[in-house]
């Protein structure tokens, strides 16, 4: 965006971040161009902005003054609309995700010297003025100013002419300075990576545990809550100091940044949300509240505006009574009756969390998938199956879900569990091509690359689903970081296979605890897959017998619990080797759907496709002349369906041009 204003100007321009700045006489370069954000900062003169800045640089004019002129002419540099223009500059500013690493550069030493040096002033009258100092202005002291390392820039007379705030990356470095114009004007002076990819204001002040966290909506109310909770301790060792931080962007994104710095928010036994006191900032507050421990939230309601207005009033021991006066976030639950239907649109709105062709059966019973904001237990015996079609689910949802998948794998690495999702995207077992070596030849094949291209990011390099791969932690520890996934890598969709591993070791009552973590979870929206073990393989002196949800290991609170149980059962001793890689699903339990013998599922272990068995045999039939044959693996052999991947090298890896008939039992042609 910025880079064809500055070619316009700038001939030999080609590219650079940092160019000899063309408003003042240099021989080393001094002007820094910030891409990501579309704005410059000259650490030699001071001249800052956006593109309309930089052409009002360059034509001599005064973009107050001259806007109009200002516009024009840089609407026809750029080719775009003033419309487009601004859309595309809100974007920017409101921290788009554009650069994958999510640390975004810190500034120099040596450019946040030039930065305050630059602002420091010497008046009209011949007084010094330092950058920290505020000259006044909104009623802040100076060493509240300096405490958060806010610059103020004054004219010769000492008005203020803006306010700009240190933000750090998730590093804790200086990244970038926002810059405030008087009065309220935040459309330039920006100096280097700013945005909500960076901490919230004020995070890097604060580094241990304390008991009060306040959260207000801006930097100018955070330093002035500050002030005012600090002067009403001065000579009261007995009460507590708060931290105050604020988000760096607007209140339609102060959540997200909020989520992304939720392990900071958690070490305080308190956090309270003091945004301003209107209905955007009522709104923002709920929305913040959403993404953290609900436990330790607290909402304050100030009796003006907000902090700093407060502050210029006078009214500093409303303020902190107020503060005190904070409530806890705990909703009665109760709903009168009047208000319901919103609560039935909303619900019959939301989209449901289709399957893959093959489930079809299943997504029919279900009457079109399962419904967001639900327990589903799929459960099976141990090797029948279940890492097969559960990553099979995934595969699908990372393509076609409404909502981010997120996986707690408890089995298997997030190594092995992408192997197995290149396989599934390549219709290709990677794990029969030979060692690891020849794995990574292959896939480092041009051709091949550009197969699996798309396959763990979106077209604009967002991440197609998380994983947590934990083996090691308790319940608790498991719990937090699924509240992690869920707040601040946006997973509403979260499958945690094998749930069963961690249950092992605990006692009843503290699996019926986290089951009334997992109810609480799912009441916000958030759907869990669980993946259950039964208790031992169901089979008798009789054969083969299919499991029941009820053989699920652990409490029968999980089973009773759930919205939808989906049991899943294979004779996996079968002589036969097509009823060997057929996997029954019944479902017991589907509110709102169907339940019974619903379908069963035919695999084929060369290029780890599924599918209904009865579309497999229809298939058979309409093409009796030339018959696909799936892989046939002799009878002796450890199950075809379930090896898990890493594993499968060895496995007998034999492949039959003429396989006994035995192989097509019953198999109509």
């Amino acid at each position: 965006m910025l880079d064809r204003v500055v070619k316009h100007y700038v001939k030999d321009y080609s590219g650079e971040e940092k160019i000899c700045c063309p408003f003042h006489n240099e021989r080393t370069p001094s002007l820094v161009l910030y891409h990501h954000q579309a704005s410059f900062y000259c650490y030699g003169c001071g001249a800052s902005g956006s593109p309309l800045d930089f052409v009002a640089y360059s034509e001599d004019l005064d973009i107050k003054e001259d806007f109009k002129k200002v516009k024009e002419l840089t609407m026809g540099i750029m080719g775009m609309t003033y419309e487009q223009y601004a859309k595309e500059k809100a974007e920017l500013s409101d921290g788009v995700e554009v650069m994958q690493n999510d640390c975004l550069p810190s500034m120099t030493d040596e450019e946040v010297k030039a930065f305050i040096a630059a602002s420091h002033i010497v008046l009209n009258n011949g007084t010094k003025v330092h950058a920290y100092q505020g000259m006044g202005y909104r009623n802040i002291k100076d060493e509240y100013l300096r405490f958060f390392g806010h610059v103020t820039r004054k004219d010769k007379d000492g008005n203020v002419l803006s306010r700009h705030y240190p933000e750090t990356n998730t590093k804790g470095k200086m990244a970038g300075y926002k810059c405030r114009n008087h009065p309220k004007d935040f459309t330039h002076g920006n100096v280097g990576h700013t945005g909500s990819k960076n901490q919230l204001s004020g995070q890097a002040r604060y580094q241990g545990f304390n008991k009060y966290l306040l959260i207000v909506g801006g930097e100018e109310d955070k330093v002035a809550a500050y002030q005012m909770l600090e002067e009403n301790r001065a000579g009261k060792p007995q009460v507590a100091e708060v931290h105050v931080v604020s988000p760096t962007c607007g209140e339609n994104t102060c959540a997200k940044q909020v989520a992304l710095n939720r392990d900071f928010c958690d070490r305080y036994e308190n956090i309270i949300i003091g945004m301003d006191n209107d209905d955007a900032g009522k709104k923002a507050a709920q929305a913040i509240a959403e993404v953290l421990p609900k436990e330790k939230v607290k909402i304050a309601v100030w009796s003006g505006k907000d902090p700093n207005k407060m502050l210029d009033d006078g009214k500093h021991q409303q303020f902190c009574r107020d503060f005190y006066n904070a409530r806890p976030l705990i909703a009665s639950g109760i709903k009168e009756s009047s208000g319901l239907m919103d609560s039935v649109r909303e619900e019959l709105m939301r989209p449901r969390i289709k399957l893959p062709p093959h489930w079809h059966e299943v997504e029919r019973a279900t009457k079109g998938g399962f419904l967001q904001g639900r327990i589903i237990n799929i459960i099976g015996d141990t090797s029948v199956g279940k890492t097969t079609h559960i990553n099979d689910l995934v595969y699908f949802w990372m393509f076609n879900a409404p909502e981010k998948v997120g996986v707690v794998s408890l089995e298997m690495t997030d190594g092995q569990y992408t192997i197995d999702l290149l396989s599934l995207h390549l219709e290709k077992n990677l794990m029969w091509i030979g060692d690891g070596e020849d794995i990574l030849n292959y896939l480092d094949k041009p051709e091949i690359k550009a197969m699996y291209d798309d396959l763990l990011t979106h077209d604009d390099g967002r991440p197609r689903f998380s994983i947590l791969d934990e083996r090691d932690g308790d319940i608790k520890m498991l719990e937090k970081q699924i509240e992690t996934l869920i707040h601040q890598h946006g997973c509403k969709i979260i499958v945690v296979d094998v749930l069963t591993d961690i249950l092992r070791g605990m006692d009843m009552s503290a699996q019926e605890e986290h089951m009334k973590f997992q109810k609480r979870i799912v009441k916000s929206g958030v759907t869990i897959i669980n993946v259950l073990h039964t208790r031992k393989p169901a089979g008798s002196s009789e054969g083969w017998k299919m499991p029941s949800e009820y053989d699920a290991f652990g409490s029968s609170t999980f089973v009773q619990s759930a919205a939808v149980n989906i049991v899943i059962g294979r004779d996996k001793m079968s002589e036969d080797s097509i009823e060997k890689n057929r996997t029954y699903v019944d479902m017991p339990k589907c509110r709102g759907g169907e339940t019974g013998s619903i379908t069963s599922f035919i695999y084929d272990v060369g290029t780890r496709k599924v599918m209904d068995y009865n579309d497999w045999i229809a298939k058979q039939a309409s093409s009796r002349s030339v018959m696909p044959e799936p892989v046939y693996v002799p009878a002796d052999t450890e199950t075809a369906i379930d090896v898990p991947m890493q594993v499968l090298d060895d496995m007998p890896q034999v492949v039959y041009d003429s396989p006994p008939d035995s192989a097509y039992n019953d198999v109509p042609f």
